[in-house]
């Protein structure tokens, strides 16, 4: 056990550390010399426990030797003084500690910011921010900075402007995490760093607080050119909940990311009966993709008003649109829509027929209603293509088992033309293995679309085989 010699106070006698517990506990005659000198033993384990021990001290007394262990070569010893420091709240040590943030040591700097945060102080909040140059902010630095309280929130908006990238970042996300409103100006400052994670901390933490007076800094970050802070920015607009982003998010239905996309559908359901309107007006849009997504958010939203333009998209040129109204009618339980329900469980794409059966029985759990009512039929989709003007392109979107033969549809499985029903069902669930949109979630942006484009392809080839081949 390590032992220290305490010279002329105790005529060379030596003292283990258990002793020199024991002389502080007891509060001995010269226990306090005893501490003092031990500060300033030769071995590293007697140093610490003396730090340890003089918190037990007046500050005036302890208060050099403890700045003077700060610079020990043993880190246990600095951590001890470290500690002893923020116990006693010694507010003049706060240059000496902030010091030691620029160690490479990240558990010694996050002692460093617990000492910081009890001494407190615009001091200790200015040095703490030399803490947040790192990758991932370790959460017991962030509790040391949110304990620092409010006074934090200064420091940590100047640091928006910081040089050092992972600084801006986890001062964006500490902002978030205060809530405070004052942030905002700077966070939105922010949207525009030149490095992608800042401009998405920033996103998050203008969410996080949630204030109207971010909504058009958000807007404009549905426009950034990295997905994930488009991701966020929707996010963000939806729990804001303000109506002024309807019309942006829906302009997110024609982004390349399948993710972003479905963010926006999110948002818009969050925001709720103020996007109903717009949701509406886009099932007559030309483009197939922004009709499928409103198809998809009013599925969420589902207001009384949707309902025949919904029956109407139980007809549109594309499969997905007649899928989600269908869903969105069951949801809706819209007894108007019954006989047009009935006529699309006769449709081609065998997602339309299921989720049109699971809306009848909503609407009609018990079946009487579908006894006497008849399939109808209203071909608006036709009408709106014979109005399309002369010239203009039909957009591109999966096309109808009408516009593929079954000898395209065994080339699309991989398939040869004696496959059997057994067969296209094998060779349908390993493609949907390779092209899946959870599967590819991980790859590029143009990666995913090409997948998603395929995974399109090869369904519509699945369901035309399987309504060709005998059972």
């Amino acid at each position: 056990m390590p032992v220290f010699g305490l010279g002329k106070l105790l005529k060379g006698k030596s003292l283990t550390t258990d002793e020199l517990r024991r002389v502080a506990d007891t509060r001995s005659e010269g226990w306090d010399t005893v501490v003092l000198e031990a500060l300033s033993a030769k071995e590293p384990e007697i140093r610490a426990e003396a730090a340890r021990l003089s918190r037990h001290l007046p500050p005036e007394k302890v208060r050099g030797p403890l700045l003077a262990l700060l610079r020990d070569p043993t880190r246990a010893v600095v951590q001890t003084a470290l500690d002893t420091v923020g116990v006693l709240r010694l507010q003049d040590a706060v240059p000496a500690v902030s010091g030691l943030l620029g160690s490479s040591d990240q558990t010694l700097k996050e002692d460093v910011a617990r000492c910081l945060a009890r001494l407190g102080g615009s001091g200790s909040s200015s040095a703490i921010l030399d803490l947040l140059d790192v990758p991932r902010l370790p959460g017991s630095a962030e509790r040391t900075v949110v304990d620092l309280g409010a006074t934090t929130i200064p420091a940590l908006m100047s640091a928006l402007l910081d040089g050092r990238r992972w600084v801006r970042q986890n001062a964006a996300l500490l902002l978030g995490r205060f809530g405070d409103r004052r942030a905002v100006p700077s966070l939105m400052m922010g949207l525009h760093d030149p490095d992608s994670g800042v401009r998405a901390a920033a996103v998050e933490a203008l969410g996080t607080i949630g204030s109207p007076d971010a909504a058009m800094g958000l807007v404009g970050a549905l426009g950034d050119g990295e997905e994930k802070v488009r991701m966020q920015a929707a996010g963000a607009l939806g729990h804001i909940k303000d109506a002024k982003a309807v019309v942006p998010l829906i302009g997110l239905f024609t982004d390349p990311v399948r993710q972003v996309r479905d963010q926006a559908v999110r948002a818009l359901a969050d925001i709720g009966l103020d996007a109903a309107g717009p949701l509406i007006m886009s099932l007559q849009e030309d483009d197939p993709g922004i009709r499928e997504y409103a198809a998809k958010a009013l599925t969420f939203v589902a207001p009384p008003e949707a309902i025949e333009p919904l029956i109407d998209g139980l007809e549109d040129s594309e499969w997905a649109v007649r899928r989600y109204a269908a869903e969105a009618l069951g949801k809706l339980v819209a007894k108007p829509a019954l006989p047009f329900l009935l006529a699309a469980k006769d449709d081609p794409i065998d997602f339309v027929r299921e989720r049109a059966r699971q809306a009848l029985d909503k609407i009609d759990p018990s079946g009487e209603l579908r006894k006497t009512a008849k399939p109808m039929r209203r071909r608006i989709r036709e009408r709106q293509e014979s109005a399309r003007p002369e010239g203009r392109p039909r957009e591109p979107g999966m096309p109808g088992s009408g516009a593929m033969d079954v000898p395209e549809a065994y080339v699309a499985m991989g398939l040869g033309l004696d496959a059997t029903r057994n067969q296209v069902r094998q060779a349908w669930k390993e493609l949907m293995r390779t092209y899946h949109p959870d599967v590819v979630a991980h790859l590029t942006s143009s990666e995913r679309a090409k997948a998603e484009e395929q995974a399109k392809r090869v369904n519509v080839a699945y369901d035309v085989l399987m309504r060709a081949l005998p059972e």
